[in-house]
């Protein structure tokens, strides 16, 4: 107020500053809270680590404005939540892998009919059934009915000629308990298959009466492929099937060999991420080095040879199939199973898979020869009037 009463507006000074206010204000520690609270009460199963993963996802910053972060911690956090992930990834491909083998051996099994004009195209029945179950004592009077009604009959439209049985054992342990860990994807094991010797022997014997050859392959894996075969020979094969032999059933199981790979198992891994790494000085940085290379195996895709083998000789019932193959084909008559070693006639009825390697030793072919054992495909490298063949052929046609 002046000196006269007057009312005076005075500026009042400030002193300027750049400095900010920092207020830690911990305004997400309630909804941590919270997903603690509902993960707890949705689980019966609870985990602590799962339990902050979750935290962490939806709430990674327990305020606005952190004021410090423990760098020690966050990389630890990491490279724990990277190695969940890797387990997971690796879990998820021992359940996809064997049913991804199978969508690959049905598309195989049509894709060997090849024709221009589709006559008498292949159809294929799924059970969907694994065989254990399929060959008990209260389900074998069920599967000998339904025969009884497609091939004990005059009319042949619904005739089930054929029959395919892959991913059978090749090297079964005897003794011991078989333990399966958990998320250990990458971890050398006995490879079983799903369908062991002895439930083979029970379906052949159970369906001879009604003459459907059966087609059947071994598990998937490095011991039944062409570098196998190539290296050590088709006698591993011909042990596993002496159950099979001289029996009233024999003449129509058909073991084939090899199976076709997809995917090698050396060339398989994928890379996931690298582990983070703190150094002296506090700084964080992905690792350099090559053990802290996060991958994950598929442990090779492979197609069983019985899928391949079914395919191409049901390809071989249909008319127009032979008649764009060969010159002497009769219209008149359905596909037969004809000399398909002889001349050059696997070269003209190829499969549609890709050759894999550059052929068997003469060794490996005497012994194929000598044995006359199964259904063999061959890739060894080979001309056709001029042409080279790239697929694989049919190297042996015996059962």
């Amino acid at each position: 107020m002046g000196d006269d009463g007057e009312l005076k507006i005075l500026e009042m000074k400030q002193e300027e500053s750049t400095q900010l206010a920092v207020v830690d204000d911990k305004i997400n520690t309630s909804l941590m809270e919270t997903f603690k609270e509902d993960y707890d009460a949705l689980n019966e199963n609870q985990s602590d680590y799962v339990r902050d993963l979750v935290v962490r996802t939806f709430c990674p910053l327990s305020s606005t404005m952190e004021s410090r972060i423990d760098r020690e911690l966050e990389v630890r956090n990491y490279n724990s939540y990277l190695e969940f992930y890797k387990k997971s990834k690796d879990d998820f491909v021992k359940v996809v892998k064997p049913l991804m083998e199978r969508m690959l051996g049905v598309k195989t099994f049509f894709d060997q009919y090849q024709v221009k004009e589709k006559g008498m195209q292949p159809k294929l029945l799924v059970t969907n059934l694994p065989l254990e179950m399929m060959v008990k004592a209260s389900n074998l009077p069920r599967l000998i009915a339904y025969l009884n009604t497609t091939n004990d009959k005059n009319e042949f439209d619904n005739t089930i000629w054929f029959g395919i049985v892959p991913d059978v054992e090749l090297n079964q342990t005897e003794g011991g308990k078989l333990q399966r860990i958990r998320f250990a994807g990458n971890r050398q094991e006995e490879k079983r298959g799903n369908n062991s010797m002895e439930n083979v022997a029970t379906l052949l014997n159970a369906i001879e009466p009604y003459r459907i050859t059966t087609f059947f392959s071994f598990c998937s894996g490095e011991e039944s492929t062409f570098n196998y075969v190539a290296t050590e020979g088709i006698n591993i094969y011909k042990e596993k099937c002496a159950p099979l032999m001289k029996k009233a059933y024999s003449e129509f199981a058909v073991p084939c060999i090899p199976n076709a790979t997809i995917i090698p198992k050396d060339k398989s891994g994928l890379v996931l991420d690298k582990r983070m790494v703190l150094d002296e000085e506090g700084n964080v940085a992905l690792s350099a080095e090559k053990d802290d290379v996060m991958k994950m195996w598929l442990e090779g895709i492979y197609v069983g040879a019985a899928y391949e083998a079914a395919g191409i000789v049901a390809a071989w019932q249909c008319p127009e199939y032979l008649k764009q193959r060969f010159r002497n084909t009769s219209m008149e008559y359905p596909g037969v199973r004809f000399d398909v070693e002889a001349n050059d006639n696997a070269l003209l009825a190829a499969t549609s898979m890709t050759k894999e390697i550059s052929g068997f030793t003469n060794a490996i072919k005497n012994s194929i020869n000598r044995t006359g054992f199964g259904f063999v495909f061959s890739s060894d490298n080979a001309q056709y009037k001029g042409q080279n063949i790239k697929n694989i052929t049919v190297y042996k046609a015996r059962k």
